[in-house]
């Protein structure tokens, strides 16, 4: 009798502990059409970089619901201000998001996320532009220019490249590109400069031209970080290759014209553990310049792959 006591103690305790548990959860918060908007925005600027698209987790934590609906909005919203001692910075504090954005976002981060849109041929091609063709642009370099040591400068927040010429240091021309642009590369010629956007906006400018201009541009996807260009023997110039962090896939492309040529889904297994991980993102991406090795090396976050 008392072995069976036991045992309906112990179930009545375990769904105690369960009742416990369920009571501790935040209640889900509710946003309007315009605060999600802005909130999907911000999140998508300052925080997806680190915590994936679908938020669960990449250099930073996994941060869906099941984890943030444990803490209160209070503390979600002290975290997001001040920032943690893992790395985390202190959005508030350090002024780039005022007190009701990080309350914001503290709501923001227990609903559920949104799933993104998938970014396949079709939109690339709708994207696509050029803006100057080939046979139309500069047959020789600019004369009396030193065109090899100009540079560019990212201005981040609007969405622009400054190109310099880094012998006088004058702004020789400002050129839209994609929104927060993640880094500059240079073809194998130098002749172009490419920049990829954080938006996944890809853009090709002219160092001939004068001053330099804008000939051509893609978008390859939601979310990119990387681009590079053929530099092998033979192949300089020929294409260029965007990753994407969503989609998670990279572009190959014709390097006079940015027009796609073939996607490649990165979607797969990890390489230790072999779990299938719907988001591993394509971070770097690095050209060979050796003769006898023609390849691109890239580098996915998650899957702890490259290729």
């Amino acid at each position: 009798m008392k072995r069976y006591m036991d045992v309906a103690l112990a179930i009545c305790a375990a769904v105690f502990a369960g009742s416990i548990g369920a009571a501790s959860l935040q209640p889900i918060p509710t946003l309007s059409e315009q605060d999600f908007k802005k909130a999907q925005f911000i999140y998508f600027d300052r925080c997806s970089d680190c915590h994936g698209a679908l938020r669960k987790g990449a250099t930073g934590p996994n941060i869906t619901p099941a984890k943030t609906l444990k803490k209160t909005l209070a503390k979600l919203d002290k975290v997001l201000f001040d920032g943690t001692d893992g790395g985390m910075p202190g959005w508030g504090r350090d002024g780039f998001m005022t007190h009701e954005e990080t309350a914001l976002m503290a709501k923001y981060v227990q609903i559920e996320p949104p799933m993104p849109p998938e970014w396949g041929m079709k939109e690339m091609m709708a994207s696509w532009k050029v803006h100057v063709p080939v046979k139309d642009r500069p047959a020789k370099p600019p004369k009396g220019k030193n065109w090899l040591n100009y540079f560019g400068v990212v201005l981040r927040d609007v969405g622009k490249i400054s190109i310099i010429d880094g012998d006088t240091k004058e702004v020789l021309t400002t050129i839209p590109s994609g929104f927060a642009t993640h880094i500059l590369r240079t073809s194998a010629s130098g002749r172009y400069m490419f920049a990829i956007g954080r938006d996944g906006k890809a853009t090709m400018m002219d160092m001939w031209a004068e001053p330099p201009n804008l000939v051509a541009e893609v978008r390859t996807g939601i979310d990119a970080r990387s681009i590079d260009t053929s530099k092998f023997k033979g192949f300089e110039d020929k294409y260029a290759v965007v990753g994407d962090y969503w989609p998670p896939h990279y572009v190959i492309m014709e390097g006079d014209t940015l027009k796609p040529i073939k996607i490649v889904g990165t979607r797969g297994y990890t390489y230790d553990t072999n779990e299938y991980h719907p988001e591993p993102r394509v971070a770097s991406i690095v050209s060979s310049h050796l003769e006898w090795r023609q390849l691109f090396l890239l580098i996915m976050h998650q899957s702890g792959c490259s290729t």
